[in-house]
């Protein structure tokens, strides 16, 4: 993989990275993404060769750019990078989600007035998605159950013996 210095210290005629330059540079940074050992460098220098690239990012860099930010919150470069090409990419939800989260654990005032500038620029917030309906159980002592983690709700239930309701029943054991 190429070095920060090397990938970025050589710009092309007007000062910005070429298309071709920011695709050798992004091709192995997107190879890498998503796989272990998860790196910040990764997706640290991807920011910063999109900040510094004539071509405009597209969808998927700006969703591996997202990604990113959400596996390193405490890296503010990062997400207001990632906000940024949210922006620009028309992921309005993302956006505000991002600026929000740098307006929020920003260190100092000159950090949380970048990220409210970022916030200020973006359209109105969508609005937030519907709450997925839960499946809904037979009876309430199976709710409760599903509700409960500490519950027997993980055990089979088999035929009682010895006049108990149910005997609960583990999967592997013996059913004698």
């Amino acid at each position: 993989m190429l070095f920060r210095s090397e990938a970025l210290g050589r710009p092309g005629p007007d000062g910005r990275l070429t298309a071709a330059q920011t695709a050798s540079i992004i091709a192995p940074l997107a190879f890498a993404h998503g796989k272990t050992p998860l790196l910040p460098a990764i997706y640290d220098l991807a920011g910063d060769t999109w900040a510094r690239s004539s071509a405009s990012p597209g969808k998927d860099e700006a969703r591996m750019m997202v990604e990113g930010a959400q596996l390193f919150p405490t890296r503010l470069k990062l997400i207001f990078q990632a906000g940024v090409m949210a922006r620009d990419t028309g992921d309005a939800r993302s956006a505000h989600a991002l600026a929000d989260h740098g307006i929020k654990w920003a260190p100092d005032a000159s950090v949380r007035q970048r990220f409210e500038a970022l916030k200020s620029s973006l359209p109105p917030a969508p609005p937030a998605e519907p709450e997925p309906k839960r499946l809904r159980l037979g009876s309430s002592r199976h709710a409760s159950a599903a509700a409960n983690p500490r519950s027997f709700g993980h055990f089979r239930r088999v035929p009682a013996r010895r006049g108990y309701p149910f005997r609960p029943f583990r999967r592997g054991a013996s059913r004698v």
